[in-house]
Order: structure tokens, then C-alpha cells, then sequence
């Protein structure tokens, strides 16, 4: 076999575990009718994470806004379990609470959403440490770019 045939193998093989292991399998992503961008709105027109991030909120550059489509249990930032319909959005707003380059804490905005219908199961607010998160979330903050 050579090296073009062992590659679209390996590729085939990669796309088949990513999609059954990873967030969403392929069926359900092509029935979705709430996407990422609105399932962020979503969450921030919900009146919880509304007065958070009204009082925490304060700088746009140490802050990171995202949604990923689950398709099993979540640990939400005040450490219980999302356990309702799935696959569900949960939509992620962090921010840090100064700009020094040492592990902080983090303000953190959660929401869970229908990617069918748009309704918000769920949304949680609190602050947790750095480490809480993955080191991609926080690398991508400007405070910790380049460190």
C-alpha cells in the first residue's frame, strides 16, 4: 500500500473516531436548527447571565466567549452535572479577574441550549480557578499569549 492510500485510511479512521467519541455525531449536526452564534445569544439574553456579566464583566480582552455542542454529561462551573436532553449547546463566558501572569480566578458565565428549539435548560455563574479550564481557554486570553 502507499503512502496516499495509508493517509485516506488514516484520515477515514480519524474522522469515524472524532465523530463517534467526539461532542456530536454526524447525524444530529445536519438536524440542528439553533447554531453556535445563536446559541451564545441565547444565552446571553437570559436574564441570570445578564446581571452576572453586568457586574463582572469589564474587560473584553481577558474574556472568552464559546459554545460547544455536547452529546453527554457536563460538569458546570458550580460542579454539578448537566444531565438533560442531549446533544444541548453549553455555552461557555469567562473572564478573568486581573491580567497578572499567575494561575487567577476566572468569572464564568454557563448556559445549556436546545440546538432543536432554542430554549435554555440551564445556567450557572460563579468564579473558579484557571486550572479549572483547559490550558487552551486561557492561552487564548491576551494576558497569557506568548508566555
Amino acid at each position: 500500500m502507499n503512502m496516499k492510500g495509508l493517509s485516506i485510511i488514516l484520515g477515514v479512521l480519524l474522522l469515524g473516531y472524532i465523530i463517534t467519541t467526539g461532542c456530536i455525531d454526524s447525524n444530529h449536526q445536519q438536524n440542528l436548527t439553533i447554531n453556535e452564534s445563536q446559541a451564545i445569544n441565547i444565552t446571553q439574553m437570559n436574564q441570570t447571565a445578564q446581571d452576572y456579566f453586568s457586574d463582572y464583566f469589564t474587560k473584553e480582552e481577558w474574556r472568552l466567549v464559546r459554545a460547544t455542542l455536547l452529546n453527554e454529561t457536563s460538569q458546570n462551573v458550580n460542579n454539578s452535572t448537566y444531565q438533560g436532553e442531549f446533544p444541548v449547546w453549553k455555552v461557555e463566558m469567562m473572564e478573568r479577574t486581573c491580567a497578572c501572569n499567575s494561575i487567577k480566578k476566572l468569572h464564568v458565565i454557563e448556559g445549556y441550549v436546545s440546538p432543536y428549539t432554542g430554549e435554555v435548560f440551564n445556567v450557572s455563574t460563579g468564579m473558579v480557578l484557571e486550572t479549572q479550564y483547559d490550558i487552551q481557554s486561557c492561552a487564548s486570553l491576551d494576558c497569557h499569549k506568548n508566555k
